[in-house]
C-alpha cells in the first residue's frame, strides 16, 4: 500500500470521527428528545396483574408529558419532600356499591413497582396525604364491553395534584376474572354506602387530563385519611384500635357521612355495645336520607323465601333492630311516606322474581309496622323483580348481592296526596268529556263532588306517585 492511499484513509478515518463534534459545535446543543407520549386507550381484556400493571404505566406516561410541559415552561414538577412519600394513593372503590376490595393490597403493590422510580407511591395515611404532592384514586365499574357486550370489570384511575386537584394522569383499563370480595368493614355494613360523596368520586376520577376534581372532593382528603386508617386496622380485627379513627372523623365538619356511621356501627356491635351500636345506627338513617332521599340496606333472604339469613343468629336479630330504627324515622316525620321496594337478581323467570321481591317487600313491610302501627297508612310495599339490577350478571353470589335488596324510599307526603288528587279529579274530567252533553250537564255537579271527594281521601290516604 502506498503512502499516499494509508494518507487518504486516514484522513477518512478522522473525518469520521471529528464531523459530529463540528456538527455539535456548529447546533451548540445535540438535538431535543422527541416529547413523551401517551398510548392509545385500547378496548383489550387484560388479566388482573397485567391490568393494574397497564394502568400503572399509563399514568406514568402521563407524567412524563406533565414534566415534559414544565421543563418547557421553566418550571419542575418534582417536590422537595421525600420522592418515595410523595404520592398517596387512596384505596379504589366500587362504583355500584361504594366497597373497597381486598385485592387493592394487591393494586398497591403492583402500582409502587411500575411507578415508583417517578412518583413515590405510598398508602393513603394521615401523615403522608400533609406531604404528599399528588394523589392517585380510581373506581372498580361493571360495564358492557364495546366489543363481546358482556359485563366487564372496567378500572378507571386519576393522577392528580393535591394541592390544585388538577388532573395530570388518568387512564382505563378493561379486567377479567376480578376476585370480588369486600373488606371486612364494607361486608359488615348494614347498608350500601352510595352517596353524594360515591357520585363526586366516580365523577373525578372519569375526567380528562387538564380538568380539575371536584372541589368538595379535594376538602375531604382529610377524612379520607382518617376513614382508610381505620379500615386498615379493622381489617386486622383491631377493633378497639379503629375506632378512634371514626371517632375523629365524625368530630370533622365533614364528617357525618354514612361511612363514618356505618363504621361506628360495626364496631360498637362487635364490641357488643348494643346502645351505642343502635344510636349509630338511627344517625346513618338520618344520614342517607338526607343524601338520597332512600336506605339501601343490606336485608339477605333464604332462596326462594321471604324468611330471614338465619345463620348466624345475631344477624337475624340486627335486622329487626335495622327495621326498628326506621320504624322510629317514620314515627317521628310524619309528612313522609315510605315505599318499600323489593328486588331481584337476575336469575329464574321474570315473573317469579316479581312475585318473590313483592312477598318479601310485604313480609318487611309487616314487621315495621309491629313497631309503628301507623305506618300503615303512609306506606306500601312494592316488587320490582329483576327489573332495576345494579349489577345483572345473575351470578348468585357475593359480586351481585346488591341486587338481592330491598330499598326504602322516601318522599313528601303531601306532594304524593296532590298528584293522587290530580290524578283521580283528571280521570273523572276525562270521562265526563266522552259523555254526551246532556249526560254531561247533568254529571257536572256529581265531577264537583267526586273531586272533593278524592282530595279528601288522598289527603287521609297512601298518596305516593310514582
Amino acid at each position: 500500500m502506498s503512502v499516499g492511499s494509508l494518507t487518504k484513509r486516514h484522513s477518512l478515518t478522522i473525518f469520521r470521527i471529528l464531523s459530529p463534534l463540528w456538527v455539535l459545535s456548529l447546533t451548540g446543543c445535540p438535538p431535543p428528545p422527541p416529547p413523551p407520549t401517551v398510548p392509545q386507550p385500547t378496548h383489550q381484556v387484560f388479566e388482573f396483574n397485567q391490568g393494574i400493571q397497564h394502568l400503572a404505566t399509563l399514568l406514568v406516561k402521563h407524567f412524563d408529558v406533565f414534566q415534559h410541559a414544565m421543563r418547557l415552561q421553566g418550571k419542575s414538577a418534582t417536590v422537595p419532600d421525600s420522592a418515595m412519600h410523595r404520592t398517596v394513593l387512596q384505596p379504589f372503590l366500587v362504583a355500584d356499591t361504594g366497597e373497597s376490595l381486598k385485592l387493592h393490597s394487591i393494586i398497591e403493590n403492583l402500582m409502587a413497582r411500575v411507578m415508583t422510580p417517578k412518583l413515590g407511591i405510598t398508602k393513603m395515611t394521615q401523615e403522608y396525604i400533609d406531604t404528599a404532592a399528588y394523589v392517585i384514586d380510581g373506581i372498580i365499574a361493571l360495564e358492557s364491553h364495546p366489543a363481546t357486550r358482556n359485563k366487564t370489570y372496567r378500572i378507571y384511575a386519576s393522577l392528580f395534584e393535591k394541592k390544585a386537584g388538577a388532573i395530570i394522569g388518568s387512564g382505563d383499563v378493561w379486567i377479567q376474572n376480578l376476585d370480588y370480595q369486600p373488606l371486612d368493614i364494607y361486608k359488615d355494613s348494614p347498608v350500601y354506602l352510595k352517596d353524594r360523596e360515591l357520585d363526586t368520586l366516580v365523577a373525578s376520577v372519569k375526567r380528562p387530563v387538564g380538568q380539575t376534581v371536584d372541589p368538595s372532593y379535594l376538602a375531604k382528603l382529610k377524612t379520607r385519611s382518617l376513614l382508610s386508617e381505620g379500615d386498615t386496622l379493622y381489617e386486622k380485627r383491631e377493633w378497639e384500635s379503629a375506632l378512634p379513627f371514626y371517632q375523629e372523623a365524625e368530630r370533622r365538619a365533614d364528617g357525618q357521612s354514612m361511612k363514618v356511621y356505618a363504621g361506628l356501627y360495626n364496631i360498637y356491635r362487635l364490641q357488643q355495645e348494643a346502645n351505642h351500636s343502635e344510636t349509630a345506627f338511627a344517625k346513618l338513617i338520618d344520614v342517607s336520607v338526607k343524601e338520597k332521599n332512600e336506605i339501601a340496606v343490606k336485608l339477605l333472604f333464604i332462596v326462594d323465601t321471604t324468611d330471614f339469613v338465619s345463620n348466624p343468629l345475631e344477624l337475624r336479630r340486627e335486622y329487626i333492630m335495622w327495621l326498628r330504627q326506621i320504624s322510629k324515622y317514620m314515627e317521628r316525620t310524619p309528612d313522609v311516606c315510605l315505599r318499600v321496594v323489593g328486588h331481584a337478581s337476575r336469575s329464574g323467570k321474570a315473573d317469579y322474581n316479581k312475585l318473590l321481591s313483592t312477598r318479601r317487600a310485604q313480609q318487611v313491610q309487616s314487621l315495621m309496622k309491629q313497631t309503628y302501627a301507623g305506618l300503615a297508612k303512609r306506606s306500601e310495599a312494592v316488587g320490582m323483580g329483576f327489573e332495576q339490577t345494579v349489577i345483572g350478571t345473575g351470578v348468585d353470589n357475593e359480586s351481585d348481592a346488591i341486587d338481592r335488596r330491598v330499598e326504602f324510599l322516601l318522599k313528601s307526603c303531601e306532594s304524593g296526596r296532590r298528584a293522587r288528587a290530580t290524578a283521580l279529579v283528571t280521570a273523572q274530567l276525562e270521562t265526563t268529556a266522552r259523555r254526551p252533553p246532556l249526560a254531561m250537564a247533568w254529571h257536572g255537579q256529581g265531577v264537583r263532588d267526586a273531586a272533593d271527594g278524592a282530595a279528601g281521601a288522598a289527603a287521609w290516604g297512601w298518596g305516593w306517585s310514582s
